[in-house]
């Protein structure tokens, strides 16, 4: 942290990611974004429209900003770090969910259990699932806890979330 500024590096490996920028970052554009990834390619899913974005370079894409809360797709040609460069979040921040799948950010540089940071909100959302090392990880508050695979939130990633309603989530360190 440097007169407020902050960056977070996640090193991610070669092949797909599921990611999300934990902080408000500053300069928003994919371009920008992406600059230290060598031929990478994203993918975030527009819910509102049921259309995915995409961005493969500046000159070939429908996805040119990326801030909070949308989570993206990473296709990364080799293992590198990715630094997000910004300003920790100003809570509350809103998350306008759809029925169905909304792929979504997580706004935090603190990991926190999940079953902790969904308990609010477990009669609205039914599953959460992650991406992690070529592998799903997923939660669902209706199984037995030792079937979930995903036990917690972590910053830099990405997450899927079924919405049982059009809702809007509220998060201010908890999903409310």
């Amino acid at each position: 942290v440097d007169n407020g500024e902050v960056t977070f590096t996640v090193n991610i490996p070669s092949g797909w990611n599921l990611l999300s920028p934990p902080i408000d970052v500053a300069n928003k554009s994919m371009g920008n974004i992406l600059s230290g990834v060598d031929n990478a390619a994203a993918l975030s899913f527009n819910s509102t429209d049921d259309q995915w974005r995409f961005f493969k370079n500046e000159s070939s894409h429908s996805l040119s900003t990326l801030g909070i809360p949308q989570g993206f797709w990473l296709k990364a040609a080799s293992s590198v770090n990715l630094s997000f460069i910004g300003a920790q979040v100003a809570y509350p921040i809103a998350f306008p969910l759809l029925h169905g799948w909304n792929l979504i950010s997580y706004p935090s540089l603190q990991a926190k259990n999940v079953s902790d940071a969904m308990a609010q909100v477990n009669g609205s959302i039914s599953m959460v699932f992650s991406y992690q090392n070529n592998a799903w990880f997923t939660y669902n508050h209706l199984r037995n806890a030792s079937l979930n695979t995903l036990t917690s939130l972590t910053p830099g990633l990405g997450y899927w979330v079924y919405a049982k309603d059009d809702m809007e989530l509220t998060f201010d360190g908890v999903f409310r």
